[in-house]
């Protein structure tokens, strides 16, 4: 099959850098740290294509090459104008290991320019340094529909035909969209010569080769893997662990966690039995997604008198406010307010349906509609431990104050709420880190 979403080729992983918290795809990466990010990049590289000496289990993508970090609304026109230090000490380190140590067959250019040229077209980025200075030896895939951009939106060529032409000149192989559609014509007006798509050609199926696509499949050691290991117990014990490690504590006042002593709880919230948040940006479905108020109940000690209510929305007024849900928790030992961010406010353009600027935040606070609710449960005396879900920072404010505990779950995937629960009712420690500054106010931005 060679449809999109199919195939042994996967467009992953995302080493992008995130500075600013208003990227909606900033969730997808491993944070602000170069360094960071490719330690961790790597480690999926190499698990993602295998240790066999010839052949690859899958072929991973690194992208999005370069200097590509939002915002989403100006992806297809922005020029990233970069200094020469910044770039290769911020930008290009996670690349630069991926390709010379993780040996990451594919290399993804971005929509943007930078310093001028278009990225899925830049004589620097593809040639100079990835091909020459680091000696990639993969394939190069343009973001889709991004070759389109080179004469519509960055206005470098005339027409299809000469972007067509300049990105196979400089070194794109393959590309996801309908540009190439026009390599007949560029080589009818002789804006390349058919060697040059032979040259492209050739690292596309050097690729295909070391995917074991033309040997007889015994000799491919990744072939005979069978279907049974999606979703098998110890992927769904791996996916636990990843989120159960991910969980960062950030307040807890009174050590009221782990959770210990009570005869009533009162969890709270719009993300408590949201499935959305567990999933986050470029998601696999499952067929068991473990949410918050089920991993909870699932761990309530015995005799402990559990009630749940929305309560609030993650982002509009409600048109009927439960407001007696503040004085009704108020009588319970403590509240779980499992609030946040969701994927439908902040992701890739297009996909987050709630952002008013293609996929960004404008905003890096609690939703408003929330902060509000949090403020009238503390006003009712409620001992509040805040679970915050989110792919980005989130800037607090008095909120920090108001609650007694606060852990960051972000969107902790298909066993999110058993690892969730497990943090709250103290099996395991709340280990992990930010990878991101949390800013105190949009005012503190670029």
């Amino acid at each position: 099959e060679t449809g999109w979403y199919q195939g042994l080729t996967f467009w992953s992983p995302n080493v992008n850098i995130f500075r600013d918290p208003r990227w909606g795809r900033g969730q997808e990466t491993w944070g602000e740290d170069p360094y960071l990010t490719g330690e961790m990049g790597s480690a999926f590289v190499r698990g993602m294509q295998g240790d066999d000496p010839r052949y690859l289990k899958t072929a991973a993508c690194a992208k999005h090459f370069a200097v590509h970090s939002g915002p989403e609304g100006k992806r297809h026109e922005f020029n990233a104008v970069v200094s020469a230090r910044d770039l290769h000490t911020t930008y290009l380190p996670a690349f630069k290991k991926l390709v010379m140590e993780a040996k990451v067959e594919a290399v993804m250019g971005a929509y943007n320019r930078t310093n001028d040229e278009a990225c899925c077209a830049s004589q620097l980025l593809l040639q100079d340094i990835l091909r020459g200075e680091w000696g990639f030896q993969g394939h190069i895939v343009s973001d889709c529909w991004a070759l389109d951009d080179l004469h519509q939106t960055h206005g470098l060529t005339a027409d299809g035909a000469e972007s067509a032409a300049l990105a196979v000149r400089r070194g794109c192989n393959l590309e996801c969209g309908s540009t190439f559609q026009h390599l007949g014509e560029a080589l009818r007006r002789g804006l390349l010569d058919e060697s040059d798509i032979d040259a492209a050609v050739k690292q596309i199926y050097a690729t295909r080769f070391k995917l074991g696509m033309f040997d007889p499949q015994e000799q491919v050691p990744y072939a005979s893997i069978s279907e049974e290991v999606i979703n098998c117990a110890a992927h769904r014990q791996l996916a636990y662990e990843a989120a159960a490690k991910s969980v960062v504590l950030l307040k807890n006042e009174g050590d009221i966690l782990p959770l210990h002593d009570l005869r009533s709880m009162y969890v709270i919230g719009p993300t408590a039995a949201n499935a959305e948040v567990l999933l986050g940006n470029y998601y696999g479905i499952s067929e068991s997604l473990t949410t918050l108020i089920e991993g909870i109940v699932a761990q309530l000690p015995e005799g402990v008198n559990l009630e749940y209510r929305p309560g609030t929305l993650l982002l509009h007024e409600p048109k009927s406010p439960s407001l007696w849900t503040t004085m009704a928790a108020a009588r319970s030992d403590v509240v779980i307010a499992c609030m946040g961010l969701s994927p439908q406010m902040e992701g890739e353009e297009g996909d987050a349906i709630e952002s008013p600027v293609n996929g960004d935040r404008t905003e890096i606070g609690l939703p408003p509609v929330q902060a509000e609710y949090l403020r009238l449960l503390k006003v009712n005396g409620c001992k509040i431990v805040l679970v915050l879900t989110g792919g980005s920072a989130i800037a607090l404010g008095d909120i920090a104050d108001i609650a007694d505990a606060i852990v960051y779950v972000w969107y902790p995937g298909q066993e999110g709420g058993r690892a969730v629960a497990d943090v709250l009712f103290g099996n395991v420690p709340p280990s992990g880190k930010l990878p991101v500054t949390f800013p105190k106010a949009l005012e503190d931005l670029p």
